[in-house]
């Protein structure tokens, strides 16, 4: 069985064209990449080391669950993400940084996750949150081992362009602090409209390949 290590991944990741003091948002799956020496971690520290003291590391800590619980609590210090095991290490590193919103906070590693994190409206997608503040910092995005279908920034241009198919919608909640307070949590959920027929981002994702700013490779 061949081990996949941390300068095989860091040296695929600069092929992909990540250089140090980019800033990344990564989607992830840790089993695409085969056997990794150290796992998540492994894959964690090779982003970095890419990205240098310099860059910052971004990675969704969506909490879906709390959508299908009425008036539901969101605790961004003991709630864990959802979205795969890269997100948590990352989420629980030191120095890491975490938006706040129900169900689409994101986590942050590096100079400039203070201010991604540090302002998020009650919708995840519009220009009063963190995905916004990527846009503005000229941010890449990468999709390590997922096909463009779970692309969340997509939802971003949906939103730019009002899209007819999605409504806004008001969802109650709270959020607890670090001393266990709660208190109420604004929440705007982007949600289909009846009758929507479901999205196909890896069309999006394939004339972005073709146009040019896509880049394709292999990690693992």
């Amino acid at each position: 069985m061949k081990l996949l290590t941390q300068e095989q991944i860091a040296s695929e990741l600069q092929k992909l064209g990540i250089q140090a003091g980019s800033i990344v948002f990564v989607h992830s799956s840790l089993s695409s990449m085969g056997y990794v020496e150290g796992g998540a971690d492994t894959v964690v520290n090779a982003i970095l080391s890419v990205l240098s003291s310099e860059g910052t590391l971004v990675v969704p800590t969506f909490t879906f669950s709390h959508g299908r619980v009425a008036n539901s609590v969101f605790d961004p210090v003991r709630d864990s993400s959802e979205m795969g095991r890269i997100t948590e290490v990352i989420r629980t590193r030191a120095g890491a940084r975490r938006s706040c919103h129900l169900l689409h906070s994101v986590a942050a590693l590096g100079p400039h996750a203070t201010e991604i994190t540090a302002v998020h409206g009650p919708s995840a997608w519009a220009a009063d949150g963190p995905f916004w503040k990527l846009y503005e910092l000229d941010a890449h995005i990468l999709m390590l081992g997922v096909p463009y279908l779970r692309c969340t920034f997509f939802h971003v241009v949906e939103q730019l362009v009002q899209v007819r198919y999605r409504r806004w919608r008001e969802v109650e909640a709270r959020v607890r602090d670090a001393n266990g307070n709660e208190q109420s949590l604004l929440t705007f959920v982007y949600s289909p409209k009846p009758g929507f027929q479901g999205n196909d981002f890896n069309k999006l994702g394939r004339l972005l390949e073709e146009r040019g700013p896509a880049q394709v490779g292999a990690v693992g």
